[in-house]
């Protein structure tokens, strides 16, 4: 099945969002190096944000890298986008809600609460299909390459009409806070089949 891991796009940044340093800031020029990691081999890609676009009709930027071309804006507090590795949705698809992130983390590993849900059609490869999805975030502790952190951890399930398992895919991403995204992972039949890391940020 397609990857839609951002690639980051999926997944990364340091500029001011709403009402202070955003989960996912997008400002153009910045770069981010990671360690990739899938069934196939490891990468070492970097994403930089582009220029400005429309998501949705909201603005939004590029994120380009080795590993395709991702799309993503803010809509309020809510991060969406149009495209993920060169994959499109219509409408966009929600990302992070950060309205909906709990105000303080209790304990180390707070149950996921539901935060959105989406339906619409994607496009990968040439071929369209609908699907629907549900998006859920808890607030987390990540231990990374660089230390531990503290982040947002938000789970996609997008479930494709006429797959032949009928089992949802699954992006998991960690959201860092002025910094963006610093882990994604996504998983097919529950078998991990691609993730990235955040080496560093210029």
């Amino acid at each position: 099945m397609k990857r839609i891991a951002l690639f980051i796009p999926l997944v990364l940044l340091g500029a001011c969002g709403q009402g202070g340093p955003s989960y996912m800031p997008l400002v153009e020029g910045r770069e981010w190096s990671y360690s990739e990691k899938s069934s196939f081999q490891d990468n070492v890609p970097t994403i930089k944000i582009g220029k400005k676009i429309s998501v949705g009709g909201f603005e939004g930027r590029e994120l380009k890298s080795e590993l395709g071309e991702s799309r993503l804006a803010w809509n309020g507090k809510k991060l969406v986008a149009s495209m993920l590795a060169n994959t499109t949705f219509n409408p966009p698809i929600p990302l992070l809600l950060e309205d909906k992130i709990p105000e303080k983390k209790k304990s180390r590993e707070e149950a996921f609460i539901p935060a959105d849900v989406w339906s619409g059609s994607f496009e990968s490869l040439g071929k369209r299909r609908n699907a629907k999805a549900t998006l859920s975030q808890r607030r987390s502790t990540v231990q990374l390459l660089t230390g531990e952190t503290e982040v947002v951890e938000t789970v996609l399930l997008v479930q494709i009409e006429g797959t032949k398992d009928g089992m949802p895919l699954e992006l998991r991403t960690w959201f860092e806070r002025g910094v963006g995204i610093v882990r994604q992972e996504q998983r097919t039949n529950r078998n991990h089949v691609v993730g990235i890391e955040k080496l560093e940020s210029k």
